[in-house]
């Protein structure tokens, strides 16, 4: 069928509404779990501004947001044959998406080339994490407006980037609270599978990362900490990401506009550090915790680079990315200087034989001729994921 065949036959179904399918034809089942995310501390110090509600359906509104985020649910694709599988592959999305659509295909490759549960895990704030009218067009109409009002001649504004934008322009340490609960979720869900309390999975399986774009990110992050030695055993496969983050740019559309990236970029290579080496709950926090200290070692090369190598000198086998030439937001460049600081050739550089970009590596546009070309491509990079994870 190939990867066009199989998107278009994934189209049917919605993953945030359907939670029982049976896919016989392609010899797989997915099914829907439920997942409680730990309250993480509150990061917001003294000078960043907060949010008040000023009336109780502001309060209401703000409540139901924590809630959603909390309290959520995840796909896991299981190939037919096993009643509980002893091998899981955790599929982490890039940054500002909203639906599982593309990532379907993507899920059913590897649960069918490996043999394993795949579970497609979202990350704080995201899919069926955030409220759903941040997806809408009509609901973000008002905020598009107002953005543009405020910044006039802004480029890259769009409904689809609007909420993410604003949310990083007024509390740009949200990056960094959103990406910590992430990998304190991630962490949660790797002790819960080794407990055996996750349904389909066997005890102490073995766990492995597919990540992409900032999933990339978060995962890196994930394997330089390794909190309690929850990684040891796993291997990470990045695809379109594995920067660090001065490297990146996420000026797109589909990700956020020029505005909110650059008060992005300028605080996380700027004040973000001198909150570091502040005496305050933060910096502390960012000087102790392993999590946040590896989150710091990935904002540049040189910052805590010797924390950073240390912790990967025992993983930096276990880690392979494939990185598209013509990728503008997360370019092949910083992802190879990763794999140098770390003394690692695990790294290819490939280009398409099709347009292509960060955002759609495989785009569907119908076209007989541009469908072969897209199956070739996508076939490659999963045919590499699947020998490294396999």
């Amino acid at each position: 069928m190939g990867y066009t065949g199989a998107f278009e036959k994934f189209k049917k179904y919605d993953l945030f509404v359907d939670r029982h399918i049976d896919l016989e034809e392609s010899f797989l089942k997915i099914r829907t779990l439920n997942f409680q995310s730990n309250k993480v501390m509150d990061f917001k110090p003294p000078y960043h501004p907060s949010i008040i509600p000023t009336s109780s359906n502001e309060e209401a509104a703000l409540a139901d947001k924590e809630e959603i985020n909390s309290n959520f649910t995840y796909p896991i694709f299981l190939p037919y044959g096993e009643k509980k599988y002893n091998r899981v592959i955790v599929l982490l999305h890039g940054l500002n998406e909203r639906s599982w659509q593309k990532y379907m295909t993507w899920a059913a490759e590897l649960a069918q080339s490996t043999q394993s549960a795949v579970i497609l895990f979202p990350i704080s704030y995201h899919m069926n994490r955030a409220p759903k009218q941040w997806g809408d067009p009509r609901e973000m109409l008002p905020l598009l407006r107002d953005s543009k009002s405020q910044c006039e001649g802004l480029k890259n504004s769009s409904f689809a980037n609007v909420a993410l934008s604003e949310r990083l322009k007024y509390e740009p340490l949200r990056f960094f609270s959103s990406g910590y609960q992430s990998a304190d979720d991630l962490t949660m869900l790797i002790r819960l599978l080794n407990q055996g309390k996750i349904p389909f999975v066997r005890e102490t399986p073995l766990i492995d990362f597919f990540a992409y774009s900032i999933g990339a990110f978060l995962s890196q992050i994930l394997f330089i900490a390794n909190p309690s030695g929850v990684i040891s055993n796993s291997r990470l496969f990045m695809f379109g990401g594995g920067a660090f983050f001065n490297s990146m740019n996420g000026v797109s559309k589909l990700i956020m506009d020029e505005q909110a990236f650059t008060k992005i970029f300028r605080y996380y290579n700027d004040d973000f550090e001198k909150e570091a080496q502040r005496d305050t709950i933060l910096g502390k926090f960012l000087q102790e915790n392993s999590l946040a200290m590896a989150f710091r070692s990935m904002l540049n090369i040189d910052r805590l680079k010797d924390f950073r190598n240390d912790m990967l000198a025992m993983l930096k086998d276990q880690i392979y990315a494939i990185a598209p030439l013509k990728d503008s937001v997360i370019p092949p460049t910083g992802i190879s200087s990763f794999f140098r600081s770390i003394s690692s050739k695990n790294i290819e550089m490939v280009d398409f034989a099709y347009p292509y970009s960060h955002e759609q590596p495989f785009p569907i546009n119908g076209k007989p001729a541009l469908s072969a070309a897209v199956d070739g491509g996508f076939n490659h990079v999963f045919k590499r994921a699947a020998n490294f994870l396999a």
